[in-house]
């Protein structure tokens, strides 16, 4: 009987596999997801399984473009989030050379898509503080001038 493979769960850290990168590409993505990781983006890329998302360096076909890489969920963590919130995330293309920036959007993409509660609990957007004005809106309003009364 084949040993079992860790089963995936949707608790942080979340596990990001990298497939067809060669050395010198899969020490930069490393080092940009270790840049971006936060409590709120709990990313790190892992060599075993379980992974939650995949990035690779291309498509799988040959003929797929050289110039985007493609970052999808997991089949088991696709499985696990598409149960209770009735959809996952797609697939998403990134183009190369991999940036900073556009790799964290996806990340954080992700990470909503895989725990959208954690996410909203986490990010300065949506966290109450007491009587907080983020909720309302950043354009001005008409003011009307005030009347002693």
């Amino acid at each position: 009987m084949a040993p079992s493979s860790p089963t995936v769960t949707l608790t942080p850290p979340f596990g990001l596999g990298l497939l067809f990168f060669d050395d010198v590409a899969a020490r930069v993505v490393k080092a940009i997801v270790r840049w971006v990781a936060s409590e709120q983006l709990p990313w790190r890329v892992v060599d075993e399984r379980p992974f939650h998302a995949l990035l690779l360096e291309r498509g799988p076909p040959a003929s797929d473009p050289r110039h985007l890489a493609v970052f999808r969920l997991a089949a088991d963590a696709k499985l696990l989030v598409a149960r209770p919130h009735g959809d996952s995330m797609p697939p998403m293309t990134i183009r190369k050379p991999l940036q900073l920036m556009h790799l964290r959007i996806v990340l954080e993409s992700a990470a909503s898509s895989l725990i959208p509660e954690y996410v909203a609990r986490m990010s300065p957007r949506t966290v109450s503080h007491g009587a907080s004005r983020r909720a309302q809106p950043d354009w001005p309003r008409e003011e009307k001038p005030r009347t002693r009364v």
